[in-house]
């Protein structure tokens, strides 16, 4: 089927009046009236939207003669399995039925039909492996969760995950004064989120992310307002001191008949 490709001098010719048109000093052509530059816009934007859509699709003929989905390297094709004595490729390793258990999914897991009237099987991998062949170690939750709950507001979470640029906010931000770090705590303790290749190991109780957690805040809180009391109490007794200075100087100065009005007393004229 032969691709269609926008008239991009029509466009590029619509971009041109309309850049014209729409300035004050051209408004009394007759090429630029009032009537005819609703009708200019609403061309230009669709030109804009076509190619732009036609840039999402990755078909942009002048630029990608592949389209970009085609260009990525197949996930069937980055995970092949060579049988034993074989040359060819083979979709997965239960499609070998002489094949021992051991060698199957990389010994990592076990081979689960796929539907009950076919005998298409493919790998169903142990908790802590993934890919179609179990060949690729998941990180754990439980790692993650505990560098989110110490460091998460240093980015060690996210460091730990491949999220790099999230990491680099987060140590910039101290964890977004708190908020984000907060939020990471709870999203990554509740479930096994994903990293940047695939979905975290479940390694972590439920009820090991609900007492570790609450304890946590609990002692935060509590660390927090210890603090702030004693901050409190120490201003408190800076200010008490700094009255008692007073007092007995101004005590001192009564006894010694100290005027503060004349005080060329003791210092002479000025």
């Amino acid at each position: 089927m032969a691709s269609t490709q926008p008239d991009l001098s029509s466009v590029t010719e619509i971009f041109y009046r309309a850049s014209h048109c729409f300035r004050k000093a051209d408004l009394s052509e007759g090429a630029c009236s009032r009537k005819w530059q609703p009708h200019l816009a609403s061309r230009g934007l669709t030109g804009v939207l076509l190619m732009f859509g036609m840039n999402l699709q990755g078909c942009i003929p002048a630029s990608h003669p592949t389209a970009i989905w085609q260009s990525k390297a197949s996930y069937i094709t980055n995970f092949q399995v060579f049988a034993p004595n074989q040359d060819a490729p083979i979709l997965n390793s239960c499609e070998q039925a002489d094949l021992p258990p051991a060698l199957q999914c990389s010994g990592h897991g076990f081979c689960r039909t796929f539907g009950a009237h076919t005998k298409l099987a493919f790998c169903d991998c142990d908790r802590d492996w993934a890919d179609p062949e179990c060949r690729t170690r998941r990180k754990s939750q439980k790692t993650t969760y505990f560098l989110s709950l110490f460091f998460g507001w240093l980015g060690a979470d996210a460091f730990y995950l491949g999220d790099y640029w999230t990491a680099a906010a987060k140590l910039t931000t101290l964890g977004g004064f708190g908020f984000w770090w907060t939020m990471d705590i709870v999203w990554i303790g509740s479930a096994p989120v994903y990293s940047s290749a695939n979905r975290l190991a479940p390694d972590l109780p439920h009820w090991v992310f609900m007492l570790s957690s609450t304890t946590f805040f609990m002692m935060f809180g509590y660390l927090y307002f210890v603090l702030r009391s004693s901050l409190s109490r120490y201003q408190q007794e800076r200010v008490r001191s700094m009255k008692e200075m007073l007092w007995l100087l101004a005590k001192l100065h009564a006894r010694e008949g100290f005027d503060p009005k004349s005080r060329s007393d003791r210092y002479g004229s000025l």
